[in-house]
């Protein structure tokens, strides 16, 4: 490229709002989940992303053997699965990001000699059957590569939190 400094944006994902992620809601690249992962980067780094029916629809039984094989749950389970982070109590299983990387790495067919760094997850609700649709992206950081990379949801690369108030109050209350 020539000195060029061309840099990839990758879509800002809503913020997390579980009241829209069921077949009624409005959800549309919802945050579920992410780990080392760009807001841009640079054209050294590796990216493969896609949304989870186009994979299942190359290949159905692969697609639901790999997840019952790495999550335990069919394709509805998936964005359970990735959002267990935290475990206070010991009282559910918590995934790691070693898991999910490898998860991801069967699941979209990527290049096996590519050290996959990162990754993120958000979801879409099918807004004709009220599906979840689940874009799956996976991300290698080049050696060379001076790109920044986020875990977590305050990140660039995600939509801030809608505040949840309902009125502003006036002077006048």
């Amino acid at each position: 490229m020539g000195g060029c400094m061309d840099r990839y944006q990758v879509l800002k994902a809503q913020a997390f709002n579980s009241r829209e992620i069921g077949s009624l809601g409005n959800a549309s690249l919802m945050f579920i989940r992410q780990f080392q992962f760009p807001d841009t980067y640079d054209p050294l780094d590796g990216y493969v992303g896609v949304d989870h029916d186009h994979v299942m629809s190359e290949g159905r039984n692969r697609c639901i053997e790999c997840l019952m094989r790495h999550t335990g749950f069919g394709e509805l389970g998936l964005g359970d699965w990735a959002r267990r982070t935290r475990d206070a109590d010991e009282k559910f299983y918590v995934v790691s990001d070693v898991k999910i990387i490898a998860f991801l790495k069967d699941f979209l067919q990527a290049e096996p000699g590519t050290n996959w760094t990162g990754y993120r997850i958000t979801q879409t609700v099918n807004r004709g059957n009220g599906a979840p649709v689940w874009t799956l992206e996976i991300f290698a950081k080049h050696p060379d590569s001076k790109t920044k990379v986020y875990t977590g949801q305050d990140a660039p690369n995600v939509e801030r939190p809608r505040s949840r108030r309902m009125y502003q109050p006036s002077d006048q209350d």
